[in-house]
Protein backbone atom coordinates (compact mmCIF):
# COMPACT_ATOMS: atom_id res chain seq x y z
CA UNK A 1 0.00 0.00 0.00
CA UNK A 2 2.85 2.37 0.86
CA UNK A 3 4.59 1.58 -2.44
CA UNK A 4 1.40 2.31 -4.38
CA UNK A 5 1.02 5.62 -2.52
CA UNK A 6 4.60 6.65 -3.36
CA UNK A 7 4.11 5.74 -7.04
CA UNK A 8 0.97 7.86 -7.12
CA UNK A 9 2.89 10.82 -5.72
CA UNK A 10 5.65 10.45 -8.29
CA UNK A 11 3.29 10.31 -11.26
CA UNK A 12 2.58 13.72 -12.86
CA UNK A 13 -0.91 15.16 -12.55
CA UNK A 14 -2.95 14.31 -15.61
CA UNK A 15 -4.46 17.06 -17.74
CA UNK A 16 -7.67 16.56 -19.67
CA UNK A 17 -8.64 17.35 -23.23
CA UNK A 18 -11.79 19.42 -22.87
CA UNK A 19 -13.59 17.49 -25.63
CA UNK A 20 -14.84 14.19 -24.13
CA UNK A 21 -12.59 14.74 -21.10
CA UNK A 22 -9.65 12.60 -22.31
CA UNK A 23 -6.75 12.63 -19.78
CA UNK A 24 -3.12 12.81 -20.89
CA UNK A 25 0.29 13.36 -19.36
CA UNK A 26 1.24 17.07 -19.72
CA UNK A 27 4.93 16.10 -19.83
CA UNK A 28 4.36 13.94 -22.90
CA UNK A 29 4.94 15.94 -26.10
CA UNK A 30 2.52 13.66 -27.95
CA UNK A 31 -0.10 13.82 -25.21
CA UNK A 32 -2.47 16.39 -26.78
CA UNK A 33 -2.28 14.72 -30.19
CA UNK A 34 -2.96 11.29 -28.67
CA UNK A 35 -5.89 12.67 -26.69
CA UNK A 36 -7.29 14.21 -29.87
CA UNK A 37 -6.90 10.90 -31.72
CA UNK A 38 -8.96 9.25 -28.98
CA UNK A 39 -11.98 11.22 -30.20
CA UNK A 40 -11.78 9.84 -33.77
CA UNK A 41 -14.09 6.85 -33.15
CA UNK A 42 -16.77 9.14 -31.71
CA UNK A 43 -16.49 11.41 -34.75
CA UNK A 44 -16.84 8.43 -37.08
CA UNK A 45 -19.95 7.26 -35.21
CA UNK A 46 -21.53 10.71 -35.64
CA UNK A 47 -20.59 10.73 -39.33
CA UNK A 48 -22.07 7.25 -39.80
CA UNK A 49 -25.37 8.18 -38.15
CA UNK A 50 -25.48 11.38 -40.21
CA UNK A 51 -24.86 9.41 -43.39
CA UNK A 52 -27.63 7.00 -42.44
CA UNK A 53 -30.04 9.85 -41.80
CA UNK A 54 -29.15 11.44 -45.12
CA UNK A 55 -29.28 8.35 -47.35
CA UNK A 56 -31.71 6.14 -45.39
CA UNK A 57 -30.01 3.23 -47.15
CA UNK A 58 -30.17 -0.33 -45.88
CA UNK A 59 -26.41 -0.79 -46.28
CA UNK A 60 -25.67 2.15 -43.98
CA UNK A 61 -28.33 0.91 -41.55
CA UNK A 62 -26.52 -2.44 -41.45
CA UNK A 63 -23.17 -0.70 -41.00
CA UNK A 64 -24.40 1.42 -38.08
CA UNK A 65 -25.95 -1.64 -36.43
CA UNK A 66 -22.65 -3.51 -36.70
CA UNK A 67 -20.80 -0.56 -35.17
CA UNK A 68 -23.06 -0.80 -32.12
CA UNK A 69 -22.78 -4.60 -32.04
CA UNK A 70 -19.00 -4.26 -32.26
CA UNK A 71 -18.96 -2.23 -29.05
CA UNK A 72 -21.23 -4.68 -27.25
CA UNK A 73 -18.99 -7.58 -28.27
CA UNK A 74 -15.92 -5.70 -27.04
CA UNK A 75 -17.55 -5.09 -23.64
CA UNK A 76 -18.50 -8.76 -23.29
CA UNK A 77 -14.98 -9.92 -24.19
CA UNK A 78 -13.39 -7.41 -21.79
CA UNK A 79 -15.57 -8.60 -18.91
CA UNK A 80 -14.74 -12.21 -19.77
CA UNK A 81 -10.95 -11.75 -19.95
CA UNK A 82 -10.74 -9.23 -17.07
CA UNK A 83 -7.23 -8.02 -17.95
CA UNK A 84 -6.37 -4.68 -16.31
CA UNK A 85 -4.98 -1.69 -18.13
CA UNK A 86 -1.33 -0.60 -17.70
CA UNK A 87 -0.36 0.64 -14.20
CA UNK A 88 -0.01 4.23 -15.45
CA UNK A 89 -3.47 4.28 -17.02
CA UNK A 90 -5.90 6.79 -15.48
CA UNK A 91 -8.73 4.42 -16.45
CA UNK A 92 -9.50 1.57 -14.08
CA UNK A 93 -11.79 -0.64 -16.16
CA UNK A 94 -10.58 -3.66 -18.15
CA UNK A 95 -8.38 -3.14 -21.20
CA UNK A 96 -8.26 -6.40 -23.20
CA UNK A 97 -8.98 -5.98 -26.07
CA UNK A 98 -8.66 -2.27 -26.80
CA UNK A 99 -12.07 -0.94 -27.86
CA UNK A 100 -10.57 1.97 -29.81
CA UNK A 101 -8.27 -0.34 -31.76
CA UNK A 102 -11.07 -2.80 -32.40
CA UNK A 103 -13.42 -0.05 -33.57
CA UNK A 104 -10.92 1.61 -35.89
CA UNK A 105 -9.75 -1.59 -37.56
CA UNK A 106 -13.31 -2.84 -37.88
CA UNK A 107 -14.44 0.46 -39.41
CA UNK A 108 -11.51 0.49 -41.83
CA UNK A 109 -11.92 -3.15 -42.85
CA UNK A 110 -15.68 -2.91 -43.34
CA UNK A 111 -15.40 0.38 -45.21
CA UNK A 112 -12.80 -0.97 -47.63
CA UNK A 113 -14.59 -4.30 -48.16
CA UNK A 114 -17.84 -2.51 -48.97
CA UNK A 115 -16.34 -1.04 -52.13
CA UNK A 116 -12.98 -2.74 -52.71
CA UNK A 117 -10.54 -1.22 -55.19
CA UNK A 118 -7.08 -2.55 -55.97
CA UNK A 119 -3.98 -0.47 -56.64
CA UNK A 120 -3.57 -2.21 -60.00
CA UNK A 121 -7.12 -1.33 -61.06
CA UNK A 122 -6.79 2.29 -59.96
CA UNK A 123 -3.50 2.78 -61.81
CA UNK A 124 -4.70 1.05 -64.96
CA UNK A 125 -7.79 3.25 -64.95
CA UNK A 126 -5.65 6.35 -64.46
CA UNK A 127 -3.16 5.48 -67.20
CA UNK A 128 -5.39 3.70 -69.67
CA UNK A 129 -8.12 6.26 -70.36
CA UNK A 130 -7.94 9.57 -72.14
CA UNK A 131 -11.64 10.29 -72.72
CA UNK A 132 -13.72 12.25 -70.24
CA UNK A 133 -15.79 9.32 -68.97
CA UNK A 134 -12.73 7.14 -68.43
CA UNK A 135 -10.87 9.98 -66.73
CA UNK A 136 -13.73 10.60 -64.30
CA UNK A 137 -13.91 6.89 -63.47
CA UNK A 138 -10.16 6.81 -62.95
CA UNK A 139 -10.34 9.81 -60.63
CA UNK A 140 -13.07 8.13 -58.60
CA UNK A 141 -10.96 5.00 -58.26
CA UNK A 142 -7.88 6.97 -57.25
CA UNK A 143 -9.91 8.95 -54.72
CA UNK A 144 -11.30 5.75 -53.21
CA UNK A 145 -7.78 4.34 -53.01
CA UNK A 146 -6.48 7.53 -51.39
CA UNK A 147 -9.40 7.57 -48.94
CA UNK A 148 -8.69 3.97 -47.93
CA UNK A 149 -5.00 4.81 -47.41
CA UNK A 150 -5.82 7.82 -45.21
CA UNK A 151 -8.26 5.75 -43.19
CA UNK A 152 -5.57 3.10 -42.62
CA UNK A 153 -3.07 5.76 -41.49
CA UNK A 154 -5.58 7.30 -39.07
CA UNK A 155 -6.48 3.87 -37.68
CA UNK A 156 -2.83 3.02 -37.02
CA UNK A 157 -2.34 6.43 -35.41
CA UNK A 158 -5.26 5.81 -33.06
CA UNK A 159 -3.89 2.37 -32.18
CA UNK A 160 -0.44 3.85 -31.46
CA UNK A 161 -1.93 6.66 -29.37
CA UNK A 162 -3.61 4.21 -26.97
CA UNK A 163 -0.20 2.80 -26.03
CA UNK A 164 1.53 6.18 -26.02
CA UNK A 165 -0.80 7.64 -23.37
CA UNK A 166 -0.74 4.40 -21.33
CA UNK A 167 -4.40 3.51 -21.85
CA UNK A 168 -3.49 0.05 -23.18
CA UNK A 169 -0.59 -2.33 -23.46
CA UNK A 170 0.83 -3.31 -26.83
CA UNK A 171 -0.79 -6.74 -26.53
CA UNK A 172 -4.20 -5.15 -25.90
CA UNK A 173 -4.12 -2.94 -28.98
CA UNK A 174 -2.83 -5.79 -31.16
CA UNK A 175 -5.64 -8.03 -29.91
CA UNK A 176 -8.20 -5.28 -30.52
CA UNK A 177 -6.86 -4.66 -34.02
CA UNK A 178 -6.91 -8.32 -35.03
CA UNK A 179 -10.37 -8.78 -33.50
CA UNK A 180 -11.65 -5.72 -35.38
CA UNK A 181 -10.32 -7.00 -38.71
CA UNK A 182 -11.89 -10.43 -38.13
CA UNK A 183 -15.23 -8.83 -37.27
CA UNK A 184 -14.99 -6.73 -40.41
CA UNK A 185 -14.74 -9.86 -42.57
CA UNK A 186 -17.43 -11.62 -40.53
CA UNK A 187 -20.00 -8.81 -40.83
CA UNK A 188 -19.19 -8.52 -44.55
CA UNK A 189 -19.97 -12.22 -44.90
CA UNK A 190 -23.28 -11.68 -43.09
CA UNK A 191 -24.07 -8.72 -45.37
CA UNK A 192 -23.62 -10.89 -48.47
CA UNK A 193 -25.51 -13.86 -47.03
CA UNK A 194 -29.19 -14.81 -47.54
CA UNK A 195 -29.77 -13.98 -43.86
CA UNK A 196 -29.24 -10.27 -44.49
CA UNK A 197 -31.34 -10.39 -47.67
CA UNK A 198 -34.23 -11.83 -45.66
CA UNK A 199 -33.77 -9.30 -42.84
CA UNK A 200 -33.54 -6.51 -45.37
CA UNK A 201 -36.75 -7.39 -47.18
CA UNK A 202 -38.67 -8.27 -44.01
CA UNK A 203 -37.75 -5.39 -41.71
CA UNK A 204 -35.64 -2.68 -43.36
CA UNK A 205 -37.60 -1.95 -46.53
CA UNK A 206 -40.98 -1.77 -44.72
CA UNK A 207 -39.44 0.84 -42.40
CA UNK A 208 -38.88 3.11 -45.43
CA UNK A 209 -35.18 2.46 -45.88
CA UNK A 210 -33.84 2.51 -49.41
CA UNK A 211 -32.61 -0.87 -50.63
CA UNK A 212 -29.26 -0.16 -52.26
Amino acid sequence: LQRAYLLALLQPEMKHLSLLNVPFDPEDAFGPACAALSTVPYILVIVSFTKLGHTRSTSWFFFVCTLLANEVINKVVKDAIKQPRPPKSPLKNYGMPSSHSQFMLYFTTAFILHRPISVKTALSEALGHTNTTGSHRALRHMFRLFRAFILCVISLAVVWSRVQIHFHTLEQVIAGSVFGICLGFFWRWIFLSPLWNWTNETFCVPLGLVND
